[in-house]
C-alpha cells in the first residue's frame, strides 16, 4: 500500500491541472500543502478516489508510467 497526494502541477504540455502523485514522485512539489489520499493498494484505485473528491484529476505523467 502506497500514500497517494493530488497537487496541482504542470502535464508535459505546460498545461495546468490536477495530478495524482505517489508518495515518493519527483514531481510532488509540496506534500505537506497537497491533499492526502488514504493508503491505496493501486494507482488506478487511488484515481478513481482522487476523481471522487475532483473529477478533473489526472495521473501524474512521472510517477504513473512508474506503476
Amino acid at each position: 500500500m502506497q500514500r497517494f497526494y493530488i497537487e496541482i502541477g504542470e502535464q508535459d504540455n505546460g498545461q495546468q491541472a490536477r495530478l495524482l502523485h505517489k508518495e515518493d514522485c519527483q514531481k510532488l512539489k509540496n506534500p505537506e500543502h497537497a491533499v492526502s489520499l488514504s493508503k491505496s493498494p493501486t494507482f488506478s484505485r487511488a484515481l478513481e478516489e482522487a476523481q471522487r473528491l475532483f473529477s478533473d484529476t489526472l495521473k501524474c505523467p512521472n510517477c504513473a508510467t512508474s506503476e
